[in-house]
């Protein structure tokens, strides 16, 4: 029992190291795309969608051109 707890531990502090190297090397392109979505965010807001809006069509639609296109 006791070691059944031990490997479990060790599962877990894998896992904990897996995301938090994927947190790392992820980060450079998330700094990337940050002011692809603020200009995004700006475009439209002054097209007139509502956050909702403008988050479903970020969650629906995966395609940062037709994003772009849909709103101008």
């Amino acid at each position: 029992m006791l070691q059944a707890n031990k490997q479990e531990n060790i599962g877990d502090n894998q896992v904990l190291k897996m995301i938090q190297r994927g947190i790392a090397v992820g980060f450079p392109i998330m700094i990337g795309y940050l002011p692809i979505a603020i200009a995004y965010g700006v475009l439209a807001k002054q097209a007139g969608l509502t956050l909702v809006e403008l988050t479903m069509m970020s969650v629906f639609v995966f395609a940062g051109a037709s994003q772009f296109m849909a709103l101008t």
